[in-house]
């Protein structure tokens, strides 16, 4: 028997551009594919446009005059939120309750025993910015409470693994471990060359977020010696406007991108710089990778479940300016790689595609519901 599966989401593919609204559109498709038996409750925190995508939706907001404090506020949502998800949860009566990323968890708090819960955050524990401030406070106990009283805890990096035990709890339940995965024929193999033949290195991600490093590939593009700058054209796919500095330093900005448009701007790129300092999977490198793009990331972090060593470069302005030069210098084997494929051939394997990730999660549903249906059967 598949269990009946309630997936809680705070992003859908159709109202925000993120890695987890984007997750949530490939692995949706994949279950739908499948004829899984499964729903979806988008958790409208930002009083958003209504999802086309989810089968429920509730409005997030508190009911109680409660609002005193953080905390009391917290708990006057959390509860309120429960009460809309009740007649929910009696209709389609879930056999696991699949939670991404900790906000939407607390309304949940009385079913924890089947809940599957997914850290994607890059933001694990109380790293930078989430530091001891309320905000903070409330989101690293939100993390452990996830990850110490699941039902079952996915991960997806070793580097993910690792920060749960040093930043949230060491003493967390057993996680299952596996990288996502895409579907490989949504990304270009061939490359599309720039007209005037110069080098198209791009950053993909928000521009003012300091986990993904974008000031670091701002300073190594536009201080790289004028020989090597004048062949570069640099762009920025992110979800802001671009500011006029920006472009009057020669950067091109462009929207973030999703579908064809992606899938264009892959193909028209040839370097990914991906600079950031945390980071939990990384998707942004394996798509780069799959799409015939040179990758300049960093090491230690969440893009080790798939980056070759000889790709990987420290956050720095000078690891990166040498990394881009080096490729500067030889085009001609930079253009023979990519026709090549040999940037997609190193991640060419099963366990990044949707399929084998998809599989991995109904494993982890089944064992969480025939561990509960145990349990309830040891409890008569």
């Amino acid at each position: 028997m598949q269990p009946r599966v309630l997936i809680v989401t705070t992003e859908a593919p159709d109202i925000f551009f993120s890695g987890l609204s984007f997750f949530n559109q490939e692995f949706w498709a994949e279950l739908k594919r499948r004829n899984y038996p499964f729903k979806v409750l988008y958790l409208n925190n930002q009083k958003t446009r209504p999802s086309q995508l989810a089968d429920y939706e509730v409005i997030v907001e508190p009911a109680l005059p409660f609002d005193s404090s953080f905390e009391s506020l917290v708990l006057n949502v959390a509860w309120s939120t429960s009460q809309k998800i009740a007649p929910i949860l009696k209709e389609f009566n879930p056999d696991v309750i699949s939670v991404h990323e900790n906000t939407p968890l607390l309304p949940f708090y009385f079913e924890l025993e089947r809940i599957q819960f997914t850290l994607h955050s890059s933001y694990i524990g109380m790293q930078h910015y989430l530091t001891r401030t309320q905000k903070g406070m409330q989101n690293y106990w939100e993390q452990r409470i996830a990850v110490r009283q699941s039902g079952a805890l996915i991960l997806h990096s070793n580097w993910a693994h690792r920060s749960v035990i040093d930043f949230v709890s060491a003493d967390s339940i057993t996680p299952n471990i596996f990288p996502i995965g895409v579907d490989f024929t949504h990304y270009p193999t061939k490359k599309i060359h720039h007209p005037e033949g110069k080098i198209v290195i791009s950053f993909f991600g928000r521009f003012t977020d300091i986990v993904k490093n974008f000031y670091v590939f701002r300073d190594a593009i536009n201080t790289l010696p004028s020989s090597y700058r004048n062949r570069v054209e640099a762009r920025v796919y992110g979800p802001e406007k671009i500011p006029d500095y920006l472009v009057n330093e020669g950067f091109k900005g462009l929207t973030f991108v999703q579908g064809e448009d992606k899938k264009q701007a892959l193909a028209e790129t040839d370097i990914v710089v991906f600079p950031s300092i945390q980071e939990s999977y990384g998707i942004v490198g394996l798509e780069a990778l799959l799409s015939n793009c040179a990758l300049i990331a960093t090491p230690g972090l969440g893009m080790d479940s798939y980056m070759k060593s000889e790709y990987s470069c420290e956050p720095t302005v000078s690891a990166i300016q040498n990394k881009i030069i080096g490729y500067l210098s030889n085009v001609k084997k930079l253009r023979s790689d990519q026709a090549e494929n040999t940037f997609r051939n190193s991640v060419n394997r099963s366990e990044f595609t949707l399929g084998k990730m998809t599989e991995s999660y109904i494993k982890v549903w089944k064992e969480l519901y025939e561990k509960n249906l145990a349990s309830s059967f040891g409890n008569k």
